[in-house]
């Protein structure tokens, strides 16, 4: 897991925390969390250490969902064009390409990502992302029927044979 990641958990994790424990029973008291201000400190503190590495537009991302900063939006989506050597490169800027509701260059960059070797088995950002993507051109009914062939190839085949 990169640096980058870690820090974009160590961010989230306290307001996912307060969730599940508030959802779960009133509290007298406030929840023990980050105020949302030093969240933002750490987070711009976060994408100041990255600089322009690879990674950095995942942290640019939240910033962008989480406060509606467009610049770092297109910060993310300028740094991610420049990036296409592997697949995790290909991966991100998939990713970025979302957001910017690019979904026809996503898709693409996530089949050269297949291509160039990220494991399309794997149930992680890639499956998830095109399940996004898909779900977002109203192409879901794809998502689905490639996630349970991916998930469980042999449900699949079952009941394909039944269906014979």
């Amino acid at each position: 897991m990169t640096k980058i990641r870690q820090g974009v958990i160590l961010l989230i994790t306290p307001f996912i925390i307060s969730a599940f424990a508030n959802g779960a029973k009133k509290m007298d008291a406030p929840p023990d969390t980050t105020a949302s201000t030093i969240a933002i400190v750490d987070l711009d503190q976060q994408i100041v250490q990255a600089g322009s590495e690879p990674g950095v537009e995942e942290l640019l991302l939240v910033r962008s969902r989480y406060l509606g900063d467009y610049e770092a939006l297109d910060r993310a989506n300028r740094l991610s064009e420049g990036r296409f050597a592997t697949a995790q490169d290909l991966l991100r800027r998939a990713h970025t390409r979302s957001a910017v509701h690019r979904f026809s260059d996503a898709l693409a960059d996530l089949a050269t990502a297949e291509q160039m070797g990220a494991d399309p088995k794997e149930q992680g950002e890639e499956s998830w992302l095109r399940k996004h993507v898909l779900h977002a051109t109203a192409r879901s009914m794809e998502s689905r029927s490639r996630s349970r062939s991916v998930a469980n190839p042999l449900k699949c085949a079952a009941t394909s044979a039944r269906k014979n």
